[in-house]
Parts: C-alpha cells; structure tokens; sequence
C-alpha cells in the first residue's frame, strides 16, 4: 500500500507527450486513488513562446510540496501560437527542448513543488560523453549539470547511450532497458523458433545479450571497424556466439538508438550474405535523421521503436511500442519508494505485470 503522509503526485506533459503522460496515468490510476493522483490535464503546463522565440511557461496547477513528473520530449514548440485558434507546431531540436525544460524546473522549484523528477525517455548529447580528441568538450556533462542546477531532483530514462551516463548526475538516476519492452512485444506477437538477435557493433553486445537471453534465442555480433580519421567503415563481418546455422533464419537486430540507419543496413547486408532470410531491427530511440526511415524501407527491415522520441509522422515500416505501461509502473516505484527492481528489471516479473494490466 500506498504510504498515508505521500503528497499528491502531478504529472505534466509537454506538447509532444501529451498522449503519452495520458496513457501513463490511466496506468497510475490502476494503483492509485484520487487521494494520491492528481488527474492530468495537458493544459496543466502552459507552454508558449513569445514573438522573439524565448519560451513562455507558466504551471497552471497547485504544486506545493507535492512531487511532480514532467515527461519531456525534445519536440520543442517553435513559435508562438494563439492557444484558442491554432494548434502547437513542435520539432525536435535538441536545444529548444533543453531550453524549455530548464525554465518549466526553474518555475517548478519557485513554485515550491516537493521532488522535480524528469522523465526525459531521450537524453541528447550522450554521444559526446568524453575527450577523445584534443581540444573537444563533454558535453553531455556539461548538460547534466545544466538540468541539476535548474531544479531537477531526479532523473527518470531510457537506455542511456553508454553505462557511466548515472555518473555525469549528482541526483538520483533511474534508468529503464528497452530490452523488457522489446521482449515482451516480440514473445507475444512473433513465434520466435527461427530467430537470432543480432547487436550492430560490439559495444553494443551486452545489450543485445539481455534480448537474447530474455527470448532464450542465439546471439550474434555484427562487428566493424572505422578509419580514425574518416570515421569510414573499413572492414565488417559477422560473430556468432555460439554454434548456430543462420541459413534461413530471421534476425532481429537491436540497438540503443537509430539515427542515419546507415549501421543497420550495413549488418542487414551482412547477414543476407550469411543466409539471413528476413531482418528485423528494433531501438529505443528512433532518432532518424535525414531519410533513414525510407532507406531502411528500402533495405526491406521493419523497425520497431518505442515513443521515447515523438515520431513527425507514419512510416509504414515502422511500429512504435508505447512506454506507457513500463514508465507508469516506474513512476509509481519511484512514488511510493518501492523501487524499480522487482518488476522493471526482471523480464518474468514484467510479462506478470503487462498480463495484469491488460
């Protein structure tokens, strides 16, 4: 049970995850009562610009004391609009959207709400995560202190780009694996007798192994390397992990992120040419840059995704999984001070908890 002395718990959503904060909270709802769930209304943030293009926000809601989750896309608006006869225009942009978050934190912690918690499913910038070269910055922690300071006191995401990324933080950071998720849908929706889970590169083996571990299937690694300078691919090919016949099979490569797909359809190529029949690729962070929809399309890979990254539009290759479930049971873990362990980081455990809320 709930604790008796918990304030209200709010949620607020930007305009790109109005839809998405609305699904977490029918999910909350399930676990709380009105006593500790405050209901959601988009209009609760107000989110605007001014004819310069400097944010206007405001928090239309009592948030004193109480702790609040702001879910946050970088679909930032990008102009100022009349509310009452236009609907929001947003983009992602990387800057605006920071731009907006610290000023919605910096109007939360004047308005004396409890816990600042940032569901930010997408954290830009953790690519550059280190000095590789002289005279380069790390920006990603550059970032991080940037959202400290502006009030945040949490931090809730998905699969961070590299493992040390909790470090950047002196706050609270939670963060969920796509591997769950990507397990559950693909248990309940494919038969899986004739797969293989693919990783595109070796960094991103580990992550590959959860998925291939979760579905009891074969793992494989697509390995590459890049000229330093360039950064051209050089040479690639194909490791198994262990003794497994890819003749006729399908694979389903998985990685944290796609942006330009240029790495996934590269892989792809790679295992047609070891008898992969039909590839599949799945991510947490359907970033896609320029054309990369239409040219994996066009290498014939359906993608799987989740909502981390609010998509412009439809692509017909490409199926979004909702958070909504695993983000509402994480806020709750959070709230009550139960943890995220037992059923965001247990596959079994979470197949019990989709079966229950269903």
């Amino acid at each position: 049970m709930v604790k008796d002395d918990l304030e209200k718990l709010v949620l607020l959503s930007d305009h790109g995850t109005a839809q998405l904060t609305d699904e977490i909270h029918f999910y909350l709802k399930q676990k709380l009562n009105d006593k500790y769930l405050q209901g959601f209304n988009p209009n609760h943030l107000y989110i605007n610009r001014f004819k310069d293009g400097e944010p206007n926000i405001r928090i239309d809601t009592n948030v004193r004391e109480r702790p609040v989750f702001v879910i946050k896309s970088f679909n930032a608006l990008t102009k100022k609009y009349d509310p009452q006869t236009e609907k929001a225009q947003t983009k992602f942009d990387q800057a605006k959207g920071y731009e907006e978050l610290f000023v919605i934190n910096d109007a939360l912690k004047r308005a004396s709400a409890g816990d600042i918690v940032n569901v930010i499913f997408y954290i830009p910038y953790l690519r550059q995560d280190r000095k590789d070269q002289p005279r380069r910055p790390i920006t990603s922690k550059r970032y991080a202190q940037l959202t400290e300071n502006s009030g945040a006191t949490r931090i809730l995401t998905l699969e961070p780009h590299f493992k040390q990324a909790p470090g950047f933080y002196e706050i609270p950071f939670d963060d969920l694996k796509s591997s769950i998720l990507f397990s559950e849908y693909f248990e309940s929706n494919f038969d899986l007798d004739n797969f293989v889970i693919v990783s595109p590169d070796l960094g991103g083996g580990d992550r590959a192994e959860e998925l291939a571990k979760n579905l009891h299937l074969p793992l494989v690694v697509n390995y590459k390397r890049r000229d330093p300078i360039t950064g051209d691919v050089k040479v690639q090919g194909v490791l198994k992990m262990s003794d497994v016949d890819l003749k006729g099979k399908h694979a389903i490569i998985f990685d944290d992120m796609i942006d330009s797909g240029g790495s996934i359809v590269k892989a792809a190529e790679n295992l047609r040419q070891e008898g992969i029949e039909k590839v599949y690729a799945c991510c947490a962070h359907p970033v896609f840059s320029e054309n990369a929809p239409d040219l994996l399309a066009e290498a014939d890979i359906e993608v799987f995704v989740t909502n981390s990254i609010i998509l412009d539009k439809e692509y017909p290759n490409v199926k979004v999984i909702s958070l909504g479930r695993m983000a509402a049971e994480a806020i709750y873990g959070i709230y009550t001070g139960k943890g995220l362990s037992k059923n965001l980081f247990n596959y079994d455990n979470f197949k019990k908890l989709v079966k229950q809320s269903s």
